[in-house]
């Protein structure tokens, strides 16, 4: 069997022939919603593509979820403060699972604790990058990873701990019919993606879906071979992420 990274790769070549000779399906919902799992920094950076292409639509409601209970309330904060295109902004401090992403879900409602850098110790050490706040996962190794071993190993408190409300995203998609959907759940986005059956993105009307492979790229060519057969194809293939769009008809 060919290692994941070559099927990841494959998909590179392949994309511009799942798209060749069909008419994709434009992005549409009842209403016109924008779902955004992972919403960490959005609309804080200029540079991120995707916003920049949402900003110029018109939606009529635009749904940011969050973990990171510190981020949650800065984004809460500056809900009113989003361009008029992105329509009623609402925001959610929720973790997102679905029922196969590693054993996390058990009962329904019930997270593992969620591990996030300490904004008071950030405090103490404003000679620490600003978007240390920015860093959370289910997995402290996540969290862990991206911070020099001698802060961490320094300082018990350097990373806290928190207890969020937990949704599976089957349920959130069906409940919230999403137009788009973006996930950036740091490592997650591929087992949530592959869970997702047909059905729950057809009842949903889902119509384009955004999420990073380069976090899991070992599971990310199921995930993507899932999506493809519930009739959506790649839109475009990234460095760090992958766009597909419902196939019409």
């Amino acid at each position: 069997m060919a290692p994941a990274s070559s099927l990841v790769a494959a998909f590179v070549v392949l994309a511009p022939l799942f798209a060749d000779g069909r008419a994709l399906r434009q992005e549409r919902g009842d209403p016109r919603t924008l779902l955004v799992i992972g919403a960490h920094m959005f609309g804080k950076d200029e540079n991120d593509a995707d916003y920049q292409k949402w900003k110029s639509q018109t939606w009529d409601r635009t749904i940011l979820v969050e973990a990171n209970p510190f981020v949650y309330r800065d984004l809460a904060a500056a809900a009113t403060t989003f361009p008029a295109s992105f329509g009623k902004v609402e925001v959610y401090n929720w973790g997102v699972m679905s029922r196969a992403a590693h054993g996390f879900i058990r009962e329904e409602n019930k997270c593992p604790s969620f591990y996030h850098v300490n904004r008071t110790y950030l405090a103490n050490h404003p000679e620490l990058p600003h978007q240390y706040d920015q860093i959370g996962s289910f997995r402290i190794s996540h969290v862990l990873k991206h911070i020099p071993k001698r802060l961490h190993d320094g300082d018990p408190y350097f990373v806290a701990q928190s207890k969020i409300e937990c949704r599976l995203l089957p349920e959130i998609l069906e409940e919230l019919r999403p137009a788009t959907l973006k996930l950036d759940t740091e490592g997650l986005d591929c087992d949530l993606i592959k869970a997702v059956p047909c059905r729950t993105w057809q009842l949903a009307h889902v119509s384009s879906i955004v999420f990073e492979w380069k976090h899991c790229p070992t599971v990310a060519a199921r995930a993507i071979w899932q999506v493809v057969r519930c009739k959506f194809e790649i839109a475009s293939f990234g460095e760090e992420d992958v766009h597909m769009t419902r196939v019409e008809g």
